[in-house]
């Protein structure tokens, strides 16, 4: 939401006001907006001319300037949005822009899904703990302590298994944990202790997508 200052608020109601006044018909705008954003530059001027001069500045003229100043701010903000959200039919020209003050809405930038494949190393191991470091890049170029560009967080994923047991297939994973950190520990509980923990990781964006998942690691869950 913009902020205005008083200079810009003068500025833009003054003009804003009578030129949606004279092009009305061309930009489709209805009567009624147009008589409220008259009204409120008529306002907008008669309390301002007041709530300049400091001698005439009392408590009453300001509250009355800040809401004169109040309703302005709403009106222009509904402008730029009735410009840029009108019906079909009408198109802003160039000078409808700028004399609304109404730029072209930001294009969204669409999110991609994460390209870059963690890698897992354990870095310390306490009583059914393990303290894992997820980086990525290749050697000498690892980053350890970000995240990529467009990453939201790490999904981790495990598979228990029993000592001489076959290793775990990708079905056996399942989801543990999400981080935003590339430090993170994993806490493991009393039924999990003495079993051989498989670890892998993935970059997820903001809407959840996953990119690629990482190798497994592997460790005895400590006691």
């Amino acid at each position: 939401m913009k902020h205005y200052t008083i200079k810009q608020l003068d500025n833009e109601i003054n003009t804003a006001a009578p030129y949606v006044a004279r092009h009305k018909e061309r930009m489709m705008i209805p009567d009624k907006f147009v008589l409220d954003i008259l009204a409120v530059q008529k306002d907008f001027n008669e309390i301002y001319a007041v709530y300049i001069i400091k001698s005439e500045r009392t408590i009453i003229i300001t509250a009355e300037f800040r809401e004169v100043r109040a309703r302005a701010e709403s009106i222009l903000r509904k402008l730029r949005q009735f410009v840029n959200h009108n019906i079909v039919g009408y198109v802003p020209t160039k000078e409808d822009r700028i004399n609304t003050f109404a730029p072209e809405p930001k294009t969204r930038t669409s999110i991609g899904v994460p390209q870059k494949t963690p890698q897992i190393d354990i870095v310390k191991r306490l009583v059914r703990q393990l303290f894992l470091q997820i980086s990525f890049g290749v050697a000498p170029d690892i980053n350890h302590r970000s995240l990529p560009k467009g990453v939201k967080g790490i999904f981790i994923y495990l598979a228990f298994i029993n000592y001489g047991d076959p290793e775990p297939q990708s079905k056996d994973f399942y989801f543990r944990k999400e981080v935003t950190n590339s430090d993170s520990m994993l806490q493991f509980t009393e039924g999990e202790n003495e079993k051989q923990v498989y670890i892998k990781a993935c970059y997820v964006n903001a809407k959840g997508q996953e990119g690629p998942m990482s190798n497994a690691v592997h460790a005895s869950v400590p006691n």
